[in-house]
Protein backbone atom coordinates (compact mmCIF):
# COMPACT_ATOMS: atom_id res chain seq x y z
CA UNK A 1 0.00 0.00 0.00
CA UNK A 2 2.66 2.38 0.60
CA UNK A 3 4.45 1.10 -2.71
CA UNK A 4 1.66 2.46 -4.50
CA UNK A 5 0.91 5.51 -2.67
CA UNK A 6 4.79 6.74 -3.04
CA UNK A 7 4.41 5.40 -6.75
CA UNK A 8 1.51 7.50 -7.50
CA UNK A 9 3.11 10.63 -6.14
CA UNK A 10 6.86 10.03 -7.50
CA UNK A 11 6.30 7.18 -10.28
CA UNK A 12 10.15 7.79 -11.59
CA UNK A 13 11.70 7.78 -8.59
CA UNK A 14 10.09 4.89 -7.03
CA UNK A 15 10.54 2.98 -10.10
CA UNK A 16 14.33 4.04 -10.03
CA UNK A 17 14.72 3.40 -6.19
CA UNK A 18 12.95 -0.12 -7.02
CA UNK A 19 15.28 -1.16 -9.86
CA UNK A 20 18.08 0.04 -7.56
CA UNK A 21 17.41 -2.23 -4.78
CA UNK A 22 16.57 -5.41 -7.56
CA UNK A 23 20.25 -4.76 -8.22
CA UNK A 24 21.47 -4.77 -5.34
CA UNK A 25 19.39 -7.42 -3.88
CA UNK A 26 19.82 -9.72 -7.04
CA UNK A 27 18.29 -12.75 -4.75
CA UNK A 28 15.67 -10.94 -3.42
CA UNK A 29 11.80 -12.07 -5.05
CA UNK A 30 10.48 -8.99 -2.93
CA UNK A 31 12.73 -6.37 -4.94
CA UNK A 32 11.84 -7.84 -8.18
CA UNK A 33 7.90 -7.88 -7.24
CA UNK A 34 8.55 -4.52 -6.02
CA UNK A 35 9.91 -3.21 -9.34
CA UNK A 36 7.10 -5.05 -11.13
CA UNK A 37 4.70 -2.97 -9.14
CA UNK A 38 6.01 0.24 -10.15
CA UNK A 39 6.75 -0.98 -14.11
CA UNK A 40 3.05 -1.85 -13.63
CA UNK A 41 2.06 1.62 -12.59
CA UNK A 42 4.13 3.63 -14.90
CA UNK A 43 2.15 1.07 -17.70
CA UNK A 44 5.64 -0.15 -18.53
CA UNK A 45 3.88 -3.94 -18.39
CA UNK A 46 6.96 -6.16 -20.46
CA UNK A 47 9.39 -4.74 -17.27
CA UNK A 48 6.38 -5.66 -15.27
CA UNK A 49 6.14 -9.30 -16.47
CA UNK A 50 10.10 -9.48 -16.55
CA UNK A 51 10.33 -8.77 -13.31
CA UNK A 52 7.61 -10.83 -12.03
CA UNK A 53 9.04 -13.51 -13.83
CA UNK A 54 12.42 -13.24 -12.04
CA UNK A 55 10.33 -13.02 -8.84
CA UNK A 56 9.00 -15.99 -9.79
CA UNK A 57 11.99 -17.94 -10.46
CA UNK A 58 13.28 -16.88 -7.49
CA UNK A 59 10.90 -18.28 -5.07
CA UNK A 60 9.25 -20.86 -7.03
CA UNK A 61 7.20 -22.25 -3.90
CA UNK A 62 5.59 -18.42 -3.63
CA UNK A 63 2.46 -17.75 -5.21
CA UNK A 64 1.72 -14.43 -5.58
CA UNK A 65 4.41 -13.60 -8.23
CA UNK A 66 2.73 -16.10 -10.61
CA UNK A 67 -0.69 -15.19 -9.62
CA UNK A 68 0.14 -11.42 -10.53
CA UNK A 69 1.83 -12.83 -14.21
CA UNK A 70 -1.46 -14.55 -14.72
CA UNK A 71 -3.53 -11.55 -13.89
CA UNK A 72 -1.04 -9.62 -16.45
CA UNK A 73 -1.53 -11.83 -18.71
CA UNK A 74 -5.62 -12.02 -18.63
CA UNK A 75 -5.06 -8.51 -18.71
CA UNK A 76 -3.50 -8.01 -21.59
CA UNK A 77 -6.11 -10.48 -23.57
CA UNK A 78 -3.53 -13.69 -23.71
CA UNK A 79 -5.65 -15.97 -22.23
CA UNK A 80 -4.21 -18.90 -22.81
CA UNK A 81 -1.03 -17.79 -21.02
CA UNK A 82 -3.08 -16.89 -17.93
CA UNK A 83 -4.97 -20.13 -17.99
CA UNK A 84 -1.76 -21.88 -18.02
CA UNK A 85 -0.66 -20.11 -15.01
CA UNK A 86 -3.87 -20.18 -12.97
CA UNK A 87 -3.35 -24.09 -13.39
CA UNK A 88 0.11 -23.82 -12.51
CA UNK A 89 -0.71 -21.75 -9.10
CA UNK A 90 -3.29 -24.30 -8.26
CA UNK A 91 -0.59 -27.49 -8.66
CA UNK A 92 1.90 -25.12 -7.08
CA UNK A 93 0.13 -23.68 -3.87
CA UNK A 94 -3.53 -25.47 -3.76
CA UNK A 95 -4.08 -23.93 -0.34
CA UNK A 96 -2.71 -20.44 -1.33
CA UNK A 97 -5.80 -18.72 -2.40
CA UNK A 98 -9.14 -19.43 -4.14
CA UNK A 99 -8.91 -16.66 -6.58
CA UNK A 100 -6.74 -18.85 -9.03
CA UNK A 101 -9.48 -20.90 -8.82
CA UNK A 102 -12.22 -18.41 -9.09
CA UNK A 103 -10.26 -16.78 -12.42
CA UNK A 104 -9.52 -20.00 -13.83
CA UNK A 105 -13.33 -21.26 -13.81
CA UNK A 106 -14.09 -17.69 -15.18
CA UNK A 107 -11.77 -18.33 -18.34
CA UNK A 108 -13.08 -21.97 -18.78
CA UNK A 109 -16.39 -20.65 -18.67
CA UNK A 110 -15.51 -17.91 -21.62
CA UNK A 111 -14.03 -20.77 -23.85
CA UNK A 112 -17.20 -22.60 -23.45
CA UNK A 113 -16.36 -25.11 -21.01
CA UNK A 114 -19.05 -24.73 -18.36
CA UNK A 115 -18.75 -28.08 -16.83
CA UNK A 116 -15.03 -27.52 -16.38
CA UNK A 117 -15.50 -24.36 -14.47
CA UNK A 118 -18.31 -25.85 -12.29
CA UNK A 119 -16.04 -29.14 -11.74
CA UNK A 120 -13.35 -26.75 -10.44
CA UNK A 121 -15.25 -24.55 -8.27
CA UNK A 122 -17.13 -27.48 -6.96
CA UNK A 123 -13.95 -29.28 -6.06
CA UNK A 124 -11.91 -25.26 -4.72
CA UNK A 125 -15.34 -24.84 -2.44
CA UNK A 126 -15.66 -28.64 -0.87
CA UNK A 127 -11.89 -29.78 -0.90
CA UNK A 128 -9.29 -26.79 -0.27
CA UNK A 129 -11.75 -23.92 0.32
CA UNK A 130 -15.02 -25.25 2.35
CA UNK A 131 -15.05 -21.66 4.42
CA UNK A 132 -14.31 -18.84 1.89
CA UNK A 133 -17.53 -16.85 1.84
CA UNK A 134 -16.06 -15.15 -1.64
CA UNK A 135 -15.35 -18.39 -3.34
CA UNK A 136 -19.03 -19.67 -2.10
CA UNK A 137 -20.56 -16.43 -3.28
CA UNK A 138 -18.89 -16.15 -6.89
CA UNK A 139 -19.35 -20.07 -7.72
CA UNK A 140 -22.92 -19.96 -6.84
CA UNK A 141 -22.70 -16.69 -9.78
CA UNK A 142 -20.65 -18.02 -11.89
CA UNK A 143 -22.53 -21.80 -12.00
CA UNK A 144 -26.06 -19.58 -12.34
CA UNK A 145 -24.88 -17.06 -15.04
CA UNK A 146 -25.43 -17.91 -18.14
CA UNK A 147 -22.91 -18.18 -20.96
CA UNK A 148 -23.26 -16.12 -24.29
CA UNK A 149 -24.42 -19.59 -25.66
CA UNK A 150 -27.61 -18.99 -23.02
CA UNK A 151 -28.16 -15.68 -23.64
CA UNK A 152 -28.48 -16.09 -27.09
CA UNK A 153 -30.79 -18.99 -26.31
CA UNK A 154 -32.99 -16.82 -23.92
CA UNK A 155 -33.38 -14.02 -26.34
CA UNK A 156 -34.33 -15.72 -29.22
CA UNK A 157 -37.13 -17.25 -27.49
CA UNK A 158 -38.10 -13.98 -25.60
CA UNK A 159 -37.93 -12.65 -29.15
CA UNK A 160 -40.17 -15.55 -30.46
CA UNK A 161 -42.41 -14.74 -27.49
CA UNK A 162 -43.03 -11.32 -27.85
CA UNK A 163 -43.63 -11.90 -31.49
CA UNK A 164 -46.45 -14.69 -31.01
CA UNK A 165 -47.98 -11.77 -28.54
CA UNK A 166 -48.32 -9.61 -31.64
CA UNK A 167 -45.30 -7.05 -30.06
CA UNK A 168 -43.37 -7.01 -33.13
CA UNK A 169 -42.19 -3.52 -32.31
CA UNK A 170 -41.39 -4.91 -28.94
CA UNK A 171 -39.43 -7.89 -30.57
CA UNK A 172 -37.47 -5.21 -33.10
CA UNK A 173 -36.43 -2.81 -29.67
CA UNK A 174 -35.10 -6.41 -28.44
CA UNK A 175 -32.76 -7.38 -31.77
CA UNK A 176 -31.60 -3.72 -31.74
CA UNK A 177 -30.28 -4.02 -28.20
CA UNK A 178 -28.67 -7.44 -28.36
CA UNK A 179 -26.70 -5.64 -31.79
CA UNK A 180 -25.50 -2.86 -29.56
CA UNK A 181 -23.97 -5.13 -27.24
CA UNK A 182 -20.02 -5.84 -27.82
CA UNK A 183 -19.01 -8.95 -29.05
CA UNK A 184 -21.88 -11.20 -28.98
CA UNK A 185 -22.95 -13.48 -32.23
CA UNK A 186 -25.74 -12.48 -34.69
CA UNK A 187 -28.79 -12.95 -32.81
CA UNK A 188 -30.98 -14.98 -35.85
Amino acid sequence: QYTAQLAATRMEESHAVARRLATLLPWSANAHRLVAQTAFLQRDLDQAASALASASALAPWRSEARLALAELAQWKGDTEAARTLYEDVIRRTPYFSPYPSLRLAQLRRKAGDSGGADALLQEATETRFPLNDDLASQSYFLVRTPTVAHLRRLYRAYVRSLEAQGKSEDADVVRDRWVKIPHLPRLE
